[in-house]
Formats: structure tokens, C-alpha cells, sequence
């Protein structure tokens, strides 16, 4: 009886165990403690079986369902579509610790016209997002929402077809009451969205190497109501969009650019509410219905 009463013991404390690294796999079950050898079917198994600070890889291709990010972890794929299909409700909400890291590498994110928003930012320290593909969504492609401090990092990923309505954003950073959000992005596609980039009060974004296409309203939008939003554009183009490609909106909001080509919008730059428009003076802004001008010139030094 002691003898068996010990095995019972022991084999419930394997099943609850999690381990550093796991895997998911199309052929997986969830049954399966995650291991190579006998991979999980979800992401939301997998991050249950994960230690914090953890990853998940991918073994071959599948849909792994939706799934919510409470700790550290990353999620990482390679040379396999690593895929999340939803039709309604997030892709993957990320609510985190202040202090959590979580990567998001080589993912496909499909929202089918229906699905909220790909990836969605309630808290976490940092959240790296790289070589992944959002695409079709209802609400957003990814926002940052955050409560506290929160940095982002979007790299050489693709955001389309969030193009529900004009108040659908490819990428949107709008922290709440006491959060900010400091976004770089980085040679990211950002095509045919209701609007391709919004950010609000209290967020810092940087966009380098990149471009926003063929948006059904905006390009991008720096806003401010109550508090400073900063948005620096570098080394981008800013092409096709049905109305004004760059938006500064009131008087605590600046957009800086340099080194930017914008060219075949309705508008090139619009001011709205004293809104700041920063150029360096080597920029491009040509070919559209208006060109528009920046409300001041920084020297290069």
C-alpha cells in the first residue's frame, strides 16, 4: 500500500511538472507532457507545462489556438507555419508581469474578418514580436494597452487586411491611466489596413526601415489629448494611403522624420490642433494629392 500510495504520488507530480523547453506539434495532444517525443497540440497547453522564462518551439506545422501569456515565456518557430486561427476573440493577449519578457517569433496569425485583434498588450515588461505574419483581423493587428511601462519591439514582420472600418489599426499603441508605451518597429510591412499606425498619449515610437501602404484612411497618427506622443520615422516609405499619410494631432504631439519618402497619398503631412511635424530637411514628400508641409526644420549636426 505505502509502495503504491508513493507511485500515485510520483506520477501526479510528473504530470504537474513543467519543464524549460517544450514543444507543440499538428500531430500533438495536449495530453502529452509536452516533450519532444510526445509534443502538446496547443500553445495554451504548451505555456501551461512551460516554467517562466520558458519556450515553446514548434516541430512542424499546425493551428495552435488562441492563447493568453501571463509570465515570461517565448514561442518560437522556424521554417514550418506555425499558425493561430481565430474567429473570434484575441489571437494572443499578453497580460504578464511588469518585469515579464515574452518573444513571439515566426508565427502566422489569422483573424478570418472576425477574430479581435492579433496580438494584444495588457502588461508586460518587454514583448518582442519577429518574423511573423498578422493578418485579417477585426479590431487591430496588434495594440499595446497597457496599464504600466511597457516596451515593444516589432521586427521584420508583415501586418494586413485589418480593414474592417477606419477605426481598425494595423499596429496601435494607447496605453491607459498610468501606462506608457515605448514601440520600435523595424522593417515591418504594414499594408492595407483601416488606418497603418496610431499612437496616443504617453507612447514613444520609432519607426525605422519600414513601410505603410494602401491604408482605406491614414498612414500614420501621432495623437495627443492630455499627454506628449512621440513618433520618429526614419529610412521609411509612407505610400498609397486613400488620405493623409502622416498625422500629428495637438499640440503635445511631435513626429519626427527623417530620411522618409511620401509619396501618392491623398495628403502628404497634415497638422491638426498645432500638432508638430519635425523634418531634417532630407526627406521625399511628392507625388500626392497635397503635399503638405512640416511645421518646422531641425538642423543636422
Amino acid at each position: 500500500m505505502f509502495i503504491l500510495i508513493l507511485s500515485t504520488l510520483a506520477v501526479g507530480a510528473l504530470c504537474n511538472a513543467q519543464s524549460t523547453r517544450t514543444w507543440v506539434s499538428g500531430l500533438g495532444d495536449d495530453a502529452n507532457p509536452c516533450s519532444r517525443t510526445l509534443p502538446c497540440k496547443s500553445f495554451a497547453a504548451a505555456v501551461s507545462k512551460t516554467t517562466p522564462a520558458g519556450e515553446i518551439d514548434v516541430l512542424d506545422s499546425g493551428s495552435f489556438g488562441a492563447v493568453t501569456i501571463t509570465k515570461s515565456i517565448s514561442i518560437e518557430a522556424a521554417g514550418v507555419i506555425a499558425g493561430i486561427q481565430v474567429s473570434e476573440g484575441n489571437a494572443i493577449t499578453v497580460n504578464a508581469g511588469s518585469n515579464d519578457v515574452v518573444v513571439l517569433r515566426g508565427l502566422t496569425l489569422e483573424g478570418l474578418s472576425q477574430g479581435s485583434d492579433g496580438i494584444e498588450v495588457l502588461s508586460a515588461g518587454a514583448v518582442h514580436i519577429e518574423d511573423c505574419t498578422v493578418n485579417n483581423f477585426a479590431s487591430h493587428g496588434i495594440e499595446s494597452n497597457t496599464a504600466g511601462p511597457t516596451q515593444m519591439f516589432v521586427k521584420d514582420t508583415v501586418v494586413r487586411n485589418e480593414c474592417v472600418g477606419n477605426g481598425v489599426f494595423g499596429i496601435y499603441s494607447h496605453p491607459r491611466t498610468g501606462g506608457s508605451s515605448a514601440l520600435t518597429i523595424d522593417g515591418v510591412r504594414i499594408e492595407h489596413n483601416g488606418v497603418g499606425i496610431r499612437a496616443d498619449d504617453d507612447s514613444k515610437v520609432t519607426i525605422r526601415n519600414s513601410i505603410v501602404s494602401d491604408s482605406l484612411a491614414k498612414g500614420v497618427i501621432s495623437y495627443s489629448s492630455a499627454s506628449p506622443t512621440y513618433i520618429t520615422i526614419e529610412s521609411s516609405v509612407i505610400t498609397s494611403n486613400a488620405g493623409s499619410g502622416v498625422v500629428s494631432n495637438g499640440l503635445q504631439s511631435s513626429v519626427v522624420l527623417s530620411n522618409v519618402t511620401i509619396t501618392g497619398n491623398l495628403r502628404g503631412l497634415q497638422s491638426t490642433a498645432i500638432g508638430n511635424i519635425l523634418s531634417f530637411g532630407n526627406n521625399r514628400i511628392t507625388g500626392n494629392v497635397m503635399n503638405g508641409s512640416p511645421t518646422a526644420k531641425l538642423a543636422q549636426t
